[in-house]
């Protein structure tokens, strides 16, 4: 890695000749040596993430919104979750390039279970409903005794509409 200042007796300097830090080689060495946590978000990613393998042992899935009203143990859990979502399509779309998300924490959440895409996953479980639907009725005209799927026929049907 390029130093932009001078390592005198291992310490880092600053071009003016003003010590910068008190860490030297040796100290960082050891520092790495026990894994520590160079960046401090790291702290709350780490926290954040046992929080969402915790969440999912205890109600099975990973699709915590931001703006679900999240138990108190789990704190900003779907705040995180949104960003987290938003630089892993960084990730997918550029290589990675201008995300903040390392591939490690990238494979971490995919190993997780997290969907990049909350809002195709949900479309694309209801058209999936809706052609089980149509196998075991034989139409595409939900009743509104089937609640919740004829509420999103509708609101299909009326976005449909809007740009048509």
């Amino acid at each position: 890695e390029a130093r932009k200042h001078q390592l005198i007796h291992g310490y880092e300097y600053d071009m003016t000749g003003k010590c910068t830090s008190t860490l030297t080689l040796e100290r960082i060495e050891k520092l790495d040596s026990i894994n520590f946590l160079w960046q401090g978000h790291d702290y709350t990613w780490e926290e954040h993430y046992q929080h969402l393998l915790s969440y999912k042992k205890e109600y099975g899935h990973v699709r915590v919104s931001q703006k679900y009203d999240v138990p108190k143990k789990y704190p900003k859990l779907g705040l995180w979750l949104t960003v987290q979502r938003s630089e892993g399509r960084k990730s997918e779309q550029k290589n990675g390039d201008e995300s903040r998300l390392t591939k490690e924490k990238y494979d971490l959440l995919q190993r997780a279970g997290v969907e990049w895409d909350p809002l195709l996953s949900q479309f694309q479980s209801r058209v999936e409903e809706l052609r089980q639907y149509q196998s075991e009725h034989g139409t595409l005209r939900v009743k509104s005794v089937h609640k919740s799927l004829y509420s999103w026929v509708r609101r299909m049907t009326k976005e449909y509409e809007l740009i048509y």
